[in-house]
């Protein structure tokens, strides 16, 4: 289409087409039932694409003013310590991390479940059993003062041995482990 062939409606300021057809020698015609240059017989425009898929002659054309983004936000690296060397100046603090044990047999205790643990390399800082809220009770009773199906727990290790707890054959079978859920703090 030429230049040439818009006008310029002063009362909006835009520009608008004329009425002059846009014209391109360089697209075969897709109407014609001619063959396609492999020899087959032509399918329309799918296989006028196909066969002449269209080729941007500049980049700056191509891209309509638009640059391609080159750069990416890096992400920042930190270093968590792991030295257990005790003739340092200062410590540090061990960030802490809560998890569910569930589905636990009711017998079990927590020095059971903190002996365990500490007997795989993982120490805890805390364990303590949590109250079991109705499902947790055998299905033929609905006494409360029953003993419950299974207990869960609420146990505390260090951040650096979260992978360990979530390696399926370190638990026995049936035991569920996922994060813990604390509850969202009210405003007062």
């Amino acid at each position: 289409m030429d230049i040439n062939a818009f006008t310029s409606d002063s009362s909006s300021g835009m520009l608008s087409a004329v009425n002059q057809p846009a014209t391109c020698d360089s697209m075969p015609d897709v109407n014609s039932a001619s063959s396609s240059s492999n020899g087959q017989p032509s399918d329309g425009f799918a296989a006028v694409v196909k066969n002449n898929p269209p080729v941007a002659q500049d980049t700056e054309d191509a891209n309509m003013g638009f640059k391609q983004v080159t750069h990416k936000k890096k992400k920042k690296k930190f270093v968590v310590g792991s030295s257990s060397d005790s003739g340092t100046q200062f410590q540090g603090v061990v960030k802490k991390y809560v998890f569910c044990l569930n589905r636990v047999k009711s017998e079990t205790t927590e020095a059971v479940v903190i002996e365990y643990l500490k007997s795989r390399d993982i120490p805890v800082m805390s364990c303590y059993i949590v109250k079991n809220t109705r499902n947790d009770y055998s299905d033929n009773t609905d006494d409360e003062h029953s003993s419950p199906r299974y207990i869960r727990m609420r146990v505390c290790i260090s951040q650096s041995d979260v992978q360990k707890i979530y390696n399926p054959k370190l638990w026995p079978d049936g035991v569920t482990v996922r994060p813990w859920s604390f509850k969202q703090r009210t405003p007062q």
